[in-house]
């Protein structure tokens, strides 16, 4: 419709403004799938037809919202933010934004904004006094998001303490490789040791395979500690992931790993798709020094002993 707008006469476009201008003020149309579509339609025509006429209508529905924290106040006053930005008008948008922090979006755009023109004491007031407000409405909820913006605010200040704090909060439950570099950085070597050992910690479970740990070891270069780990939890899945980081350093104790594993693999799994799974670590393992010879043996050891199994015969077939 937008653009079959750009071709309409004057008189069209203007038949077409009032229409909406009266269908949108009826209740009807609340809810529907086409809503927002329409508001877009009414805004693209009242830009050059009565821009006021656009605004006294947002301001007319969000004068029967009682709730201004609302999303339906959200997208209401996002149409007139929006629309005061296609009239050439940011500054009124930016006070329709500072007026109404008290929608999160609105509160975040407006930090970001204070972030990149380095106020850097009021970004931080905007985000603290968020994570005030979550407080007394007993909502304990983390916003990742904010956690961004004081970390981002940290780096640009140099202060290390809060670049510390704000970066483990991104790997204190689940390694990430972002925030772990970030965070290492604020140590020095003899100290990153001693929190090195603290973090694995964390990550470790001496029950169940945690990819975290088996991630942050690996992103250490510990790979004989990886490859400990993996063996304590030795599975296919688990081995195909990491064992490249260990390999080369390490092939026969690999190969040892990939034997054990697919012996216990074929053993309990009874399907093509298994087997096809089987003959691709066959061919990862057969990359590994000495590998192919490995390999070979296993493949006779599995013919032995599992000739009957038809479809793991064919499969093998064509290792």
């Amino acid at each position: 419709m937008e653009q079959a707008v750009e071709h309409a006469g004057n008189e069209d476009k203007k038949d077409l403004f009032n229409f909406c201008l009266s269908a949108l003020k009826k209740k009807k149309y609340d809810n529907t799938d086409f809503y927002e579509g329409f508001h877009n339609l009414f805004a693209s025509l009242a830009v050059t037809i009565d821009p006021d006429a656009f605004i006294a209508l947002q301001d007319e529905l969000l004068a029967d919202v009682t709730d201004k924290s609302s999303r339906k106040a959200e997208s209401i006053l996002s149409r007139k933010i929006n629309f005061y930005r296609r009239l050439h008008k940011p500054n009124k948008a930016w006070t329709l934004i500072k007026e109404n922090i008290q929608i999160t979006s609105f509160r975040r755009e407006l930090a970001e904004k204070k972030i990149k023109e380095h106020n850097f004491l009021e970004a931080k007031k905007l985000i603290n006094d968020f994570f005030t407000a979550q407080e007394q409405n007993e909502d304990h909820y983390e916003n990742n998001t904010w956690y961004k913006l004081l970390l981002e605010i940290a780096q640009k200040e140099k202060d290390i303490p809060a670049v510390r704090e704000f970066s483990y909060i991104f790997i204190k439950e689940r390694f990430n490789n972002e925030y772990y570099e970030i965070y290492k950085a604020t140590f020095n070597p003899s100290e990153w040791a001693e929190e090195m050992e603290k973090l694995l910690l964390q990550y470790i479970d001496v029950k169940y395979f945690c990819t975290s740990a088996a991630d942050f070891l690996a992103a250490e270069k510990e790979t004989e500690r990886l490859m400990h780990y993996v063996e304590e939890h030795l599975s296919a899945n688990n081995l195909e992931k990491y064992y490249k980081i260990f390999a080369f350093e390490y092939p026969e104790k690999t190969l040892e790993l990939f034997i054990n594993a697919l012996v216990s693999y074929a053993e309990d799994n009874v399907s093509r798709s298994h087997y096809e799974y089987i003959a691709l670590l066959l061919k990862k393992m057969s990359k590994i020094e000495n590998g192919k010879k490995a390999a070979s043996k296993l493949v006779a050891d599995f013919r032995l002993q599992y000739k009957n199994r038809r479809a793991m015969m064919e499969v093998l077939g064509q290792f």
